[in-house]
């Protein structure tokens, strides 16, 4: 339980809003109201930005080293 504490606390600010809007879009496809598919695909387009920038910073510590 503290490990899920301990990545929750250290998400930056775009990855738990991802994180929120993709429990939103399962809220809103359960309820099927039509919202869900905006709140898919910015989440889904918060967590693409997100992991190519997290994979250019450690591209850029790797080549330091």
């Amino acid at each position: 339980m503290s490990d899920i504490f301990t990545s929750i606390m250290s998400m930056s600010t775009w990855e738990a809003f991802a994180t929120v809007l993709a429990l939103f879009y399962v809220v809103l496809a359960a309820k099927g109201n039509m919202w869900c598919w905006p709140a898919a695909l910015i989440s889904t387009v918060l967590a693409i930005w997100g992991y190519y920038t997290w994979s250019k910073q450690h591209q850029l510590q790797k080549d330091a080293l």
